[in-house]
């Protein structure tokens, strides 16, 4: 029974798994594209700055000033990247709710699936895993 439904569902949903690793490896071939651009970009207008400054203000004072820019720069991102509040992981419930009658149905759909995991046996888990599978890819495709 349990396989026949996993089956089912993963011929469904199979045409749609592969269409979407296609468009992440074509956003991620994008993406490393556009940094690598970026970063080609960014070293010759470094160069860039060092040409204008080295005839303006001399070699030293050229190399300090980028070598300065840069130096602030990263302390400015580092900044930013340690200095973030702390996000709450969005996996754990802060509490939880019994099932109540003007639930929706998704709502109760999941807290059946927790239920089943907790107290039920290996056969009413596993198809509680594949509820919870069903349920994700259809809130996926509202999304």
């Amino acid at each position: 029974m349990l396989s026949t439904a996993l089956n089912i569902v993963l011929g469904v949903f199979r045409f749609d798994v592969k269409r979407s690793v296609r468009s992440m490896t074509i956003t991620v071939a994008l993406v490393v594209a556009a940094v690598v651009a970026l970063l080609i970009g960014a070293g010759f207008g470094l160069s860039l700055l060092y040409f204008w400054l080295e005839r303006t203000e001399g070699t030293v004072l050229a190399l300090t000033i980028i070598a300065a820019g840069c130096a602030i720069l990263g302390s400015v991102l580092l900044l930013f990247a340690f200095a973030r509040p702390k996000r709450r992981d969005p996996r754990v419930a802060p509490h939880y709710k019994p099932y109540e009658p003007g639930m929706a149905g998704s709502e109760r759909m999941f807290d059946e699936a927790i239920a089943a995991m907790q107290k039920g046996s290996r056969e009413s888990m596993l198809a509680a895993v594949a509820l919870a599978l069903v349920a994700g890819m259809m809130a996926g495709r509202k999304l």
